[in-house]
């Protein structure tokens, strides 16, 4: 049997302590056993990829977190190319062609479907839309329908919020081809609830709803008029500014690379002086400072997005062309305590 001297092993280990000391060891298996040590569920017989996960999740969480303080600051952000696959490795399809050809066709199908029930129904004396007195100020405008409120001249919103109510038959001939949703929902909901989570008020209910969702279809026939800017709701606390508690997405059904079909316009940073603008009490109205004259007029193509505070001012442009609609898809997220009752108040069609 051999013997190892005493000595002999005491020049190892000092050997061995040293040669750590000075990154004479295999300096993977060092920063293996570092990484080991912080975890718990890690194996050490395993030196962990260099390459790993962890570093694709903290540039997502640092882009993440940059988009947001960019939307807290601004009021609204947009997102070019964010329903391509391009930067995202975890999609993997484009959801361009659902935007693009699905919910375009159907936008189109919709839009015509909706203007035969109303004729039908005898709220409309034509099938079909017409710039004239009676469609600009007469039944279709605010507070309008469930399924559709003229919102301007030549401009229409679209509820789609009905297709999980199809109590009647005859309001599933509304709805009953509308393409898949729950993709693009799902790509935003990371985004949304960074944002949501903010809020003060924010509480998720205990039935796990995270948010709520209005789902609707903006439509801009064309010579539609420029509107006037506006918010889509007040603040819900005049003391003090809190983030946002509900946000628009506006997702073009339409390539808009020019302002002929009338992309949307925003004020940046208008979301904090309209708590003041839009104030029920004078003495906080008489705090709101100028704007200035700065505005935003993104123009974007079919993949990309514009998310914008409800509180933020903005206004559509007018659509120009001749004969071509300008659709959006357009979801609207709040906190769950927060439902949106002043922008449907009105009855249905089918009534």
């Amino acid at each position: 049997m051999t013997t190892i001297s005493p000595i002999l092993l005491f020049l190892c280990y000092l050997f061995s302590s040293l040669s750590v000391g000075f990154g004479v060891t295999n300096a993977d298996s060092a920063v293996a056993k570092v990484l080991c040590d912080a975890s718990p569920t890690c194996n050490s017989a395993t030196p962990p990829s260099t390459s790993s996960t962890t570093t694709i999740s903290d540039k997502n969480d640092k882009k993440l977190n940059a988009t947001r303080d960019k939307f807290n600051r601004d009021g609204y952000i947009v997102l070019k190319n964010y329903f391509r696959n391009n930067d995202d490795p975890t999609q993997e399809e484009s959801l361009v062609p659902l935007l693009g050809d699905d919910w375009h066709d159907f936008s189109l199908k919709y839009w015509n479907r909706i203007f035969q029930v109303l004729h039908e129904k005898g709220h409309i004396s034509e099938p079909h839309h017409v710039m004239n007195d009676e469609y600009n100020n007469g039944k279709l405008r605010h507070p309008g329908y469930k399924e559709i409120v003229h919102r301007y001249p030549g401009r229409y919103e679209l509820s789609l919020n009905r297709i999980s109510d199809h109590t009647k038959e005859e309001d599933s001939l509304l709805y009953h081809d509308m393409p898949l949703l729950q993709p693009i929902i799902d790509k935003l909901e990371h985004l949304i609830l960074s944002i949501l989570k903010q809020h003060p008020n924010y509480q998720e209910l205990p039935d796990g709803t995270k948010y709520n969702l209005l789902h609707s279809m903006l439509i801009s026939a064309p010579h539609s008029l420029i509107q006037k800017f506006h918010v889509d709701t007040k603040h819900t606390n005049e003391e003090e500014h809190w983030p946002a508690h509900i946000i628009n997405v506006f997702i073009p059904l339409v390539n808009m690379t020019t302002r002929v079909l009338g992309p949307t316009e925003v004020v940046p940073r208008s979301h904090v002086q309209t708590r003041f603008m839009y104030s029920d009490n004078p003495q906080t109205r008489s705090q709101a400072k100028p704007l200035g004259s700065s505005t935003v007029t993104p123009l974007m193509n079919v993949g990309d997005v514009l998310m914008f505070d409800f509180r933020t001012l903005h206004r559509g442009l007018p659509n120009v062309s001749r004969n071509q609609n300008r659709p959006m898809l357009v979801l609207a997220f709040s906190i769950p305590s927060f439902h949106d009752k002043a922008n449907w108040p009105g009855p249905s069609i089918f009534e």
